[in-house]
């Protein structure tokens, strides 16, 4: 995995019954998280030899914008699959339609770049291993709920006077979806 933010913390506990090894790179967050969920560290090389199921739940800035790059999807193992829930501009997807085109790689995709939703003559849509969906990864009601609920205590952090944790500034605008 990609990122160990909010949705990768979730979907590790969603999938804990199935006994996972998960490798996890993610540089920002706290290594301590070991002791609460089943992941190990492990650095991008790493992590990208060995990722068989590689998942992606980084946000997307400008130190992760790219970062499934073609040099770098040409590490992982073959008959791989990459499975992006994240943000479209993480992955180079002429490199991975490539990849998937030659047979190598499988994905899931519910999010692209530069274009969502990914047009219907994209040739990916056609491929053999490949899924695209249209962006529906946070579409389920809980999910919903949860992000009303962050906004509304912003609202009220703000209304308040007090910090708050979620600030979104102009400039955040332009690599936002």
């Amino acid at each position: 995995m990609i990122g160990f933010g909010r949705i990768g913390r979730a979907l590790v506990d969603l999938l804990r019954g199935f006994e996972l090894r998960w490798l996890v790179y993610d540089p920002y967050v706290p290594k301590s998280l070991t002791s609460k969920f089943p992941v190990r560290f492990v650095g991008l090389d790493s992590l990208l030899r060995r990722a068989h199921l590689l998942v992606l739940t980084a946000a997307l800035t400008e130190q992760t914008r790219g970062i499934l790059s073609r040099e770098r999807i040409a590490r992982l193992p073959n008959d791989s699959a990459v499975i992006n829930i994240a943000r479209g501009g993480l992955i180079d997807l002429e490199a991975l339609t490539t990849e998937v085109r030659r047979g190598r790689l499988r994905c899931a995709l519910d999010v692209t770049d530069p274009l969502e939703p990914l047009p219907v003559g994209h040739p990916i849509r056609a491929l053999p291993g490949a899924l695209v969906t249209p962006h529906i990864a946070g579409s389920h009601q809980s999910v919903r709920r949860q992000m009303a609920d962050v906004a509304i205590d912003d609202l009220h952090n703000l209304f308040a006077g007090r910090k708050v944790n979620n600030r979104v500034t102009s400039a955040m605008l332009d690599r936002m979806t």
